[in-house]
This record gives structure tokens, sequence and C-alpha cells, in this order.
């Protein structure tokens, strides 16, 4: 049964298409308190500035997810002491999973990260271990290398479905590997209206217009819809969410328990954006 799980990039810092101001310390604990024994697990990364900390006081209520930047690590060695930092810097005894972000010009460097996060799992630090990654071609060559599974987190939505394409043409090569999906909403380019998209990514407002088009005539929101076409695939453990406030939550996690028979048919027919849209690293 799929999960969701609560992502914490605006707790410590600004983050999303909005520029958001970040939450307040009392609004982390608002949404935090209520989502105990409501919302399982927690998203973070070393990389969103002060969300251990934000987080740290509830951490023992909730699996915590933590990314770690290969990009930024000088040696393999540190790997370890890294691991060991967050922990702290959260304040719970284990990880529940650590997710690397692969090193952009050495595989063999990732590859041997994962063997050494391995071995740490084995020792009890961390409970399981995968990447998080941006293109279907990074997720095939890790599986094709790889003699375990681990998790993967990749980017799925209305706009992008890349990674459900690729894994739905051939389920047998991806048996075994676990998958969490993020980016659910393009950090809320999804639910802007065309005419409210900043200049730099007007090439995202024809698809937008038409999905909404589309989902009108269906009688559903954005919003309705994303949670209804991520619930269908079975192939996904976990769908990675951001919040900007508990109401938002609120709606959200309702949104998200809802059971809805869509004929998808129609995304067929969607215009892609190009590539540079799909991805917010490239904003």
């Amino acid at each position: 049964m799929q999960k969701l799980v609560l992502g914490t990039a605006n707790f410590g810092d600004n983050y999303g298409i909005s520029e958001k101001l970040r939450l307040s310390t009392k609004e982390v604990d608002e949404i935090l308190n209520w989502a105990s024994g409501k919302i399982e697990e927690l998203d973070t990364s070393e990389d969103y500035k002060g969300s251990h900390k934000a987080i740290s006081k509830h951490a023992k209520n909730f699996k915590i997810t933590t990314k770690i930047d290969l990009n930024q690590l000088v040696s393999i060695k540190n790997l370890t002491l890294k691991v060991k930092n967050i922990s702290e810097e959260i304040g719970i005894e284990k990880i529940e999973r650590v997710l690397l972000r692969p090193h952009a010009a050495d595989p063999n460097f990732t590859l041997d990260a994962i063997k050494k996060l391995d071995k740490l799992r084995l020792m009890g630090s961390i409970a399981s271990l995968g990447l998080t990654v941006y293109e279907t071609k990074e997720m095939d060559y890790f599986i094709g290398v790889l003699d375990f599974p681990i998790t993967f987190q990749v980017p799925l939505s209305l706009l992008n479905r890349s990674f459900q394409e690729q894994i739905t043409s051939n389920p047998i090569r991806y048996q075994g590997f676990n998958f969490y999906v993020r980016s659910i909403f393009l950090q809320g380019l999804l639910l802007m209206n065309p005419e409210e998209i900043p200049l730099h990514l007007t090439e995202a407002s024809e698809p937008i217009r038409y999905l909404k088009d589309k989902l009108t005539k269906l009688g559903l929101s954005t919003l309705e819809a994303t949670f209804a076409f991520i619930k269908d695939q079975n192939w996904a453990t976990g769908t990675l969410v951001g919040v900007t406030s508990l109401d938002e939550l609120k709606t959200n996690l309702h949104a998200f328990k809802e059971k809805r028979e869509i004929d998808w048919g129609f995304l067929q027919d969607l215009p892609y954006p190009p590539a540079r849209i799909m991805d917010p690293r490239r904003w």
C-alpha cells in the first residue's frame, strides 16, 4: 500500500517556485505534532538548510529519510562520519534511509559509496539505502551494475511520466527495487494558473493549460488528479509531498486517501514541455 511522505525542504529555508518564506518554528511544530501518527515518514536532506535541526525534536515520531550529495564528498572514507553526524543533528540513533545524490562525473565513486552504505546498513547504522535520481538513464545504469536491490527516489508528475513509462514497459527488470516518487507538482508549477507562470518557465504554459482544460471537463482539480494518478502506480511505494501550512497538509492527505477511477488516455495527447521544464535543477 502506497504511503504519503512529508518533505521538509522548506522547514529551514525557502523552497519551491513560489519562494515562500521558510516555515517558522511554530509552524513546523504545529505540522509535525498533527502529522505524528498520521504520516509515517519525513524526507529531508543535508542540503536542505536547517531542516535537520527543525525536525530534530519530533524525529523519534517518524521514520527519517535523508540525502547526501556525493559531489560534495571528498572521500568515501568520510561517509561513515557524515552519517554519524547527521544522526546526531536529527537526534536519532538510526536513520531509516540514506539516499545518495550520484556523483556527476564518476559513477564508480557512487558505486563505492553505495557499497559503503550497505556496510553501514549491516552494522545497524541505517535501515536502508538508495539513490535520488533525475533521469531514467541514471536509474538503468545503476540497476544494471548493482547486485542487490536499493531504493530509488524519482520524479513523477502528470507532465513528467518518463520513469512511469520506463518502469511499466519492463516490470521484470525493476522487480525487487523500491521506488519513491517526488516532484509530483513540479515544486508547485502544476498548481499555478497558466497566466501566473514566471517568464522563465513560459514553455510550461501550453501543457498546463491543456491539462487543466481536460481536468475541468472531468470535474477534477490538478491536485486531485495528481494524487489519483500517483496512486494508480502500483510500482511506487511512497509519494513525497511538501506543504506550506498545516491546512495544506490536511488537504493533501485527504486527497491522497480518496479513491478515484480515471481514464488516463488523455495524457497521451498532452504536449510535452522541454526537458528543462521538467527538471527544476535547470530553472
